[in-house]
């Protein structure tokens, strides 16, 4: 069915004579080429009412002429007929054609042609500067039938019988003066089809060929040999004509027999058989074709039915004919296996042949022929988003067959027509990822036309028909698909998509042999004396030029609105189907693009801008028809249109107050229930209301007005009346309503509470914000407390934008900013309020919300180390010493999780700048608590003024796990402060005291003191810490020898041999662990044994000579009993083998002893293997 509407009027008509074109094409800007017989082409300007701007030769006879943007090239099919009669094709192209330097009463260009052959001989640096005429002939082994090229590639391809032969596009550099130029370069492969085909289409790697009877579409691709993927009916052939044997042949009968014997046994995973290796992944999910009940379906497939639903039930071709295929042939000997090339079909239809006795011809009489095929991209402004981001395929940026700009296009839109109707094929280039999508192409449309169909040509938003009885133009379906598909562009505009297309124009022209499109202007070219193509040797100067200037995006959508708001009441439904089809030529205007070469005959295309005042008005206007839209649906009875409305209300950008007061001021017609429909209008503008405010991830009143105090009034009416429960979320991303309207949202909170029997987390968080905001954080403490961590984390982690603030700084005095820079537009981001409360009653909760925040992306670990290092330096005491413990817990929980994920990471790695910075201050975060607890120990204080301790974090500190606790030494235990210090024991042996002192850790020692000790050690012993952290607590060490724990710190800061040294001296008692923990080598033993011994003799005093004496027994003891005797005598001192001869002894016994164990084993295996058991 056919919608017929006449809204689509041409600016103005210019009218022409002119002789007859033997071929036609047009060129920016608005420039109409026309082949004559006198081997040159006319080029008239649209823009200058048809005039003739100039002429420039050709070589012989134009057949066939296209323009190329990406080289601002023309391509010429040329026929040549010789003295024997013999008829010649060529292909040549024409670079730099429009350049005319002739006298002013010339346009003719009088300047040589220079010629050259494509791929073989390299223009002169004189000839490339010289900026006249060039001609590149193409060196082709047969005649041509046809030309085609791809507008961004600049590619070629040309038609030669039923072999098709591409050419890239290249830019050279001269070998002396490295001028560029242009030259094309033959692909090492050629597709031979199985029809000759008549015409043919490209764009970037998509190639469509069209005869009589066939269509094919498909892709051209370029597969490494490991994923080569065998279709069906693709033949691939070497250079000697043999086949390329596959083993994707599948065994139809077995394969059901099995799956029916197997899913009896095994159920479903029979399907896990070896046939499936047999099929590449995208093969997947299988569709097989039986011939019965295809047969019986007849016309009814699904690539064949329009977009209403309906099936169109009378199609004259059959779809994805067995016979179509495509042979792809190697024709270099050069071309290797990791380039092999691979088609993969989009389209394949063949018409029903009377004579052939085809017998679902159906209704047709005659027969059918396909006349016209035109191709066209959709290049969004925007790069399109990636739909499959799990799978690990990339888009090769090195294909020959694709652009640049390949990531912007969005789809390619396939128009073929019969003799009287025409049919509309969208191929969705977004999930060209996915090869299964991109073959599902769909036919969108069905195109009835009043008359033979003569030509086709497609704007973005419009189909220009030329039949015999004149011109019609039609809405273009393929737009709508397109934005359906983008949700960045507009993704719920067509749930209701049973809208037949409409045909907008109809005028009449008789005789018009050609239809051309430029970017402004429609040209059509009439003969008076009949048609002249069936006598071509009589060129006939009764031809009249027809230059129609189309109408703006913004005219057009003016006029179909013009014609709409006449039926606003009367037909409601043809008013929305109009309105959205305006609304679907403003957002195909605004979000695709269109190219235009370079100027200066500079190789490469670009994007032409809009003007800004052009592009402000697009923009207004697509923001009022969102607006009207919104007005059609929230009018409607249906929820789901009150969906719609909030979504078209959204896009127009307007504030929440705006669309307020425009539903408010919306029009009722007189003959309905006027209460009733304001009732039904403002349920449907909570929806809108609850899109906008309640499901927004950031704060939205930015779309509001602070000093209009009635708006918080309204809204509160609006809630309270029809979703009171949603109050406290609308609290949660409303600052205006927390600061303008506390009591109200408290009352009506209470009113919610008290019936409600359990509350939501919602309820409660917002209810610690409206007490923050009375100021009354003791409230907001005690409703806090409320919380169960995991459930205040889950709701914090939802509305994470309430923990901080955005400021505008006077002036940035931090010292960080060279290395963070998260300050954006002059603002700076620190905590709220509600983290502050945080901080103080649920500090690690906080931390685990930041760290999940980083975890999951929403913030980067840069950003939240920027917002403690602004928050830090303006909060001393208490305050400051919670921000610490948020931010030392918040570090340990983030790289928990970065070496989980990163677990080879050690100090040789290269870390990022805010790993690096974030782990000195972790360590730095330790330091300061270690030097707290010494003030506080001096003072003779409790350290509660420098740590507080809430009862939240001496429930939790316990229960969370030590950063890299697995590697923490043992040998650290038996080291101050977790064991007895001997230079205390020395002290006291110096004044008379008790000698032998049993000192112990006191049980503050022995608590959550030592843990920022035990946490700073485990980091020191990972080996994960940079070089610059490990000497940054070395020199802080050393210039705090009282620091808590200074003497482990400076043994896992120093070398092994160093700390030998230290601990020598100190801490003797844990020589021989450290040994077992860090010792690698039996030199490093002999290394201590020799200290010991050199220790001992240097003792007098008889009280530490016999302290070191046993810890060198002990040492000598697990060396006998640990190590080879010979490796035991190597590494005791040269000289001291009488002195330690009883640990020779030992080491003596545990041999023997060994070697005795040994024997008794082997013969006990001797015995169990003779024994008969």
């Amino acid at each position: 069915m056919v919608r017929v509407i006449s809204v689509h009027h041409f600016a103005n008509q210019d009218i022409h004579k002119c002789e007859e074109p033997l071929a036609v094409t047009t060129a920016p800007p608005d420039r109409l080429l026309l082949a004559q017989a006198q081997h040159a082409v006319e080029v008239r300007g649209l823009a200058e009412g048809g005039d003739v701007l100039f002429t420039f030769p050709t070589v012989d006879e134009v057949r066939q002429m296209v323009y190329c943007c990406n080289g601002d090239y023309i391509a010429a099919l040329e026929r040549k007929q010789n003295r024997q009669g013999t008829i010649s094709n060529y292909v040549r192209i024409y670079c730099k054609w429009d350049v005319v330097n002739n006298p002013p009463d010339s346009t003719f260009l009088q300047q040589p042609m220079r010629a050259r052959i494509a791929g073989q001989v390299t223009p002169s640096s004189a000839q490339i500067s010289s900026g006249g005429l060039e001609m590149i002939e193409l060196p082709l082994k047969r005649d041509p039938n046809a030309v085609a090229c791809c507008q961004v590639t600049g590619n070629l391809i040309v038609v030669l019988d039923r072999t098709l032969v591409l050419y890239y596009f290249k830019v050279r550099a001269h070998d002396i003066s490295r001028q560029k130029f242009i030259d094309f370069e033959e692909s090492p492969v050629s597709l031979e089809m199985c029809f000759t085909p008549m015409k043919v289409e490209m764009c970037e790697d998509i190639v469509a060929c069209m005869s009589k009877q066939y269509l094919h579409v498909f892709k051209v691709g370029q597969l490494e040999k490991e994923k080569n993927v065998q279709n069906t009916s693709i033949k691939n052939e070497k250079d000697n004509g043999t086949k390329k044997e596959t083993d994707s042949e599948i065994n139809w009968d077995s394969l059901l027999e099995a799956e029916f014997n197997k899913n009896l046994a095994k159920g479903r995973d029979a399907f896990e058989d070896n046939w499936v290796e047999k099929l590449h992944n995208n093969s997947f999910p299988l569709t097989i074709h039986l011939p019965g009940i295809t047969t019986q379906q007849g016309h009814c497939s699904t690539n064949t039915s329009t977009n209403d639903g309906t099936p169109y039930r009378n199609m004259p071709f059959k779809v994805a004919p067995l016979e179509m295929t495509i042979n792809v042939k190697c024709s270099s000997p050069s071309e290797g296996p990791s380039e092999e090339t691979s088609v993969t079909n989009l389209l394949q239809l063949q018409l029903y042949s009377p004579e052939a006795g085809d017998s679902n011809m159906g209704v047709l009489v005659g027969p059918e022929e396909f006349r016209c095929l035109v191709v066209k991209p959709m290049y969004l402004r925007q790069a399109k988003p990636l739909q499959n981001q799990k799978s690990n395929k990339k888009i090769s940026t090195n294909h020959p067959m694709r652009s640049p700009y390949y990531k912007n296009l969005g789809s390619v839109v396939c128009f073929v027509a019969t003799q009287q109707e025409g049919f509309l094929y969208h191929f969705p280039m977004i999930a060209s990822r996915e090869p299964l999508k991109l073959q599902q192409a769909a036919c969108v449309s069905v195109y009835p036309f009043t008359a033979p169909v003569l030509h086709i040509a497609l704007e973005s938003y419009l189909l220009h028909a030329l039949t015999e009885m004149g011109l019609e133009t039609y809405t273009l379906k393929s737009s709508h698909q397109l934005i359906r598909e983008n949700e960045s562009l507009d993704s719920a505009i067509y749930r209701k998509a049973d809208d037949p297309v409409c045909l907008v124009g109809l005028r009449p022209f008789l005789g018009v042999e050609h239809l051309l499109l430029s970017d402004s202007y429609l040209s059509l070219l009439a003969c008076s004396e009949g048609s002249s193509i069936s006598s071509q040797d009589s060129h006939s100067t009764n031809w009249t030029l027809y230059s129609l200037k189309v109408p703006s995006a913004l005219t057009l959508y003016n006029d179909i609105m013009t014609v709409a708001s006449q039926h606003r009441w009367s037909s409601p439904a043809t008013y929305c189907h109009l309105l959205t089809e305006a609304h679907t030529i403003l957002q195909i205007a605004a979000h695709t693009v269109s190219w235009l070469s370079k100027q200066h005959h500079s190789v490469g295309i670009i994007t032409p801008n809009m003007k800004n005042d052009e592009a402000t008005q697009l923009e207004d206007t697509l923001r009022e028809s969102c607006a009207l839209l919104g007005d059609y649906y929230i009018n409607c009875d249906c929820e789901e249109d009150w969906t719609l409305a909030a979504h078209y209300y959204k896009m127009t950008g307007f504030s929440p107050i705006n669309i307020i007061e425009r539903v408010k001021n919306l029009e009722i017609p007189k003959e309905t229930d006027i209460e009733w429909k304001k009732e039904n209008q403002l349920k449907a503008l909570m929806k809108y209301l609850k899109t906008s405010l309640l499901f927004m991830h950031h704060d939205s009143d930015s779309s509001f007005n602070p000093s209009i105090q009635d708006f918080t009034n309204t809204l509160l009416d609006l809630f309270e009346k029809y979703s009171p429960s949603e109050v406290s979320t609308l609290v949660l991303h409303s600052a205006l309503l927390r600061e303008y309207a506390t009591d109200r949202v408290l009352n009506v909170m209470k009113k919610q509470l008290s019936v409600r029997p359990v509350p939501k987390s919602s309820d409660a968080l917002a209810l610690v914000l409206l007490c923050i905001q009375k100021g009354s954080p003791e409230q907001a403490n005690a409703v806090l407390s409320s919380f169960e961590p995991n459930q205040l984390s889950a709701i914090l982690f939802e509305n994470s934008v309430l923990l901080f603030e955005t400021t505008t700084p006077v002036k940035s005095t931090s010292k960080h900013d060279s290395v963070y820079s998260s300050r954006r537009n002059d603002q700076l981001t620190t905590f709220s309020e509600l983290s502050v409360v945080l901080m103080d009653s649920k500090p690690r909760v906080l931390a685990g919300v930041l760290s999940e925040l980083v975890a999951s992306q929403k913030m980067s670990l840069q950003e939240v180390l920027q917002v403690f290092l602004e928050y830090l330096p303006s909060r001393i005491g208490i305050s400051g010493s919670s921000a610490s413990l948020v931010l030392q817990v918040f570090l340990e929980n983030y790289f928990g999780h970065y070496f989980e994920l990163y677990p080879d990471c050690d100090f040789k790695s290269v870390y990022d700048l805010p790993v690096i910075e974030a782990l000195k201050i972790l360590v730095r975060s330790y330091l300061s608590d270690l030097q707290c607890y010494n003030l506080a120990s001096k003072k003779n204080t409790s350290d509660k003024s420098c740590t507080p301790e809430t009862p939240e974090v001496k429930e939790s500190a316990d229960k969370s796990p030590v950063l890299f606790e697995s590697c923490r030494f043992v040998f650290l235990q038996k080291m101050p402060p977790f064991a007895p210090n001997l230079s205390e024991k020395l002290l006291a042996h110096q004044r008379g005291e008790n000698t032998n002192p049993k000192i112990q850790p006191s049980e503050e020692d022995k608590g959550h003191k030592n843990e920022s000790l035990v946490k700073l050690q485990c980091l020191l012993c990972s080996g994960k810490l940079p070089k610059e952290c490990v000497v940054e607590v070395y020199q802080f060490v050393q210039t705090h020898p009282q620091l808590h724990g200074n003497l482990s710190l400076q043994v896992l800061c120093v070398s092994t041999k160093e700390a030998t040294n230290v601990l020598l001296n100190f801490c003797p008692q844990t020589l021989l662990q450290f040994a077992k923990d860090r010792y690698t080598v039996d030199s490093e033993y002999k290394h201590l044994l020799s200290l010991l011994h050199k220790k001992i003799s240097a003792l007098s005093d008889e009280l530490l000579k016999p302290y070191y004496m046993r810890v060198m027994n002990e040492i000598l003891t697990y060396l006998a009993q640990t190590y080879p005797l010979e490796s035991l005598c190597q590494m005791l001192p040269a000289g001291t083998e009488s002195q330690y001869a009883s640990f020779i002894h030992m080491g003596q016994q545990v041999t023997h002893a060994n070697h005795i164990r040994s024997l008794i084993m082997i013969t006990g295996r001797q015995l169990l293997g003779t024994l008969k058991l």
